[in-house]
């Protein structure tokens, strides 16, 4: 990208995927940064070419061996980074569970702890960030924004100037 327009926005994106389950919510420690003594959502950065959806799925598996599927977007978070002015965006996507809830495994090379904890006890926890609360909050009480799946199908009758599209809506 040596010839991408330096007033242009550089970003990084990222999902986070909130996976409740019988009154539990599937949550993370990390093992390296700063919130790293934090329970959170699980989640990561997309690889290229990875839709959000497919980052979500991957990301869950990853880090917690939990198969899921994507229902949609319930939140987005954007900033910009002080340190060199990289804008980082943040894509929450409410999941459902696929696979046996047990075991949790979670990735030992960025995971220290993956587990279920009850919805009650997050949102009192002082060890639940508060920005994992309200995911929890809103999971419990919006409908996310859901994928508009015939957007895929009619993409040959248009102009193909991409791998595939996705058009979310509220």
């Amino acid at each position: 990208m040596s010839n991408y327009p330096t007033e242009f926005a550089k970003h990084f994106i990222g999902v986070g995927g909130i996976l409740i389950h019988n009154e539990k919510v599937l949550l993370v420690k990390l093992n390296y940064g700063m919130a790293q003594k934090y329970w959170l959502i699980p989640g990561g950065f997309i690889d290229q070419g990875e839709t959000l959806e497919e980052a979500v799925i991957r990301e869950l598996f990853e880090e917690t061996g939990m198969r899921v599927e994507s229902q949609g977007i319930l939140g987005v978070r954007t900033m910009v980074r002080k340190k060199d002015n990289i804008t980082d965006l943040y894509c929450v996507l409410k999941c459902k569970l696929l696979s046996n809830p047990e075991p949790v495994i979670p990735q030992v090379s960025e995971i220290a702890q993956a587990s279920w904890l009850p919805i009650e006890e997050c949102l009192s926890n002082p060890e639940v960030l508060d920005y994992t609360k309200l995911i929890i909050k809103k999971a419990l009480q919006k409908r996310p924004m859901e994928l508009d799946r015939p957007l895929n199908t009619e993409r040959k009758n248009r102009l193909d100037l991409s791998k595939y599209e996705q058009f979310w809506i509220a």
